[in-house]
C-alpha cells in the first residue's frame, strides 16, 4: 500500500519536496500560454516545490496533430498522478484542463487556483 503524503512528510522532513503539476491553457496563443505556465512554475520552485510544466515537456510534439495531442494528454495525466498538488492558472478552463482537473479531483489532489495578476 502506498504511503500517505503526510507520512512521507513526517519520515523525510525537510528533504521532502512536493511535486506540483502546472495546469494552464495551452492552445491559442501558445507562446504567451507557455510563458505564463513557466512563470507559475517558477513561483512553485521559489516556494520549495518541484514544478511539472506540461507545456514544455514535449517540444517535438505538435498540438495541431490529433495523435500528438492525444498522446501528450495521456503522458500529462501520468505525470499528474505523481504530483501532490495541482496549480491552475486563470479563470478559463480548456477541454484539456477540464480532463486534468477531473483526474486530479478523483485522485484527491490539492488544487490551488491562481489569477493572472498573481504572476
Amino acid at each position: 500500500m502506498a504511503k500517505t503524503i503526510n507520512r512521507v512528510k513526517r519520515e523525510k522532513g525537510d528533504s521532502f519536496t512536493p511535486i506540483v503539476y502546472i495546469c494552464a491553457p495551452f492552445s491559442g496563443d501558445m507562446e504567451f500560454n507557455i510563458h505564463r505556465a513557466i512563470r507559475l512554475g517558477k513561483i512553485a520552485y521559489e516556494k520549495g516545490k518541484m514544478p511539472i510544466i506540461p507545456h514544455v515537456q514535449y517540444p517535438f510534439m505538435n498540438d495541431n496533430y490529433k495523435k500528438h495531442r492525444k498522446d501528450a494528454l495521456r503522458f500529462d495525466l501520468i505525470l499528474l498522478s505523481k504530483c501532490q498538488e495541482v496549480w491552475v492558472l486563470g479563470d478559463k478552463v480548456t477541454a484539456g484542463m477540464e480532463k486534468e482537473l477531473s483526474v486530479a479531483e478523483k485522485q484527491h489532489k490539492m488544487i490551488r487556483w491562481f489569477k493572472e495578476e498573481e504572476l
